[in-house]
């Protein structure tokens, strides 16, 4: 048995100007890939899915990355639109969507458009209604 002492310095601040915070959606993305599904052949790097997700982590880090150089902190919301702070923010990033939104999380969403003031930036390419 062994262990290890690891010493960790976090530099801590105060919440950031609400200017300058933005909050990611990824409630509304797909969360592939269920699990951890082992391939054959590891060189292979097409696959039917995404297999890294809709994720500012992953494959929008370039993104996210782009953001964070401009100043910009950016959260995740992991919930409806029921569930977050619009005060907080000034903007919501929807991107990539695939999920119907429930009619509670539109009125939500209107009102903190309406009365807090919140952006709204939509990234996506299309939508099929059938």
């Amino acid at each position: 048995r062994s262990s290890a002492v690891l010493s960790v310095r976090v530099r801590i601040i105060p919440p950031p100007p609400r200017q300058r915070r933005l909050l990611w959606d990824s409630f509304h993305s797909l969360q592939y890939p269920p699990a951890f599904v082992p391939r054959d052949d590891l060189s292979e790097s097409w696959s039917a899915l995404d297999r890294t997700g809709d994720h500012p982590h992953t494959n929008f880090r370039h993104m996210f990355t782009f953001l964070r150089s401009q100043g910009f902190f950016v959260d995740v919301l992991s919930s409806d639109y029921t569930r977050f702070d619009p005060s907080l923010y000034a903007a919501l990033l929807v991107v990539d969507p695939e999920e119907e939104y429930f009619h509670e999380e539109v009125a939500a969403l209107q009102r903190a458009v309406r009365a807090e003031g919140l952006s709204v930036v939509i990234f996506a390419d299309w939508y099929n209604v059938e």
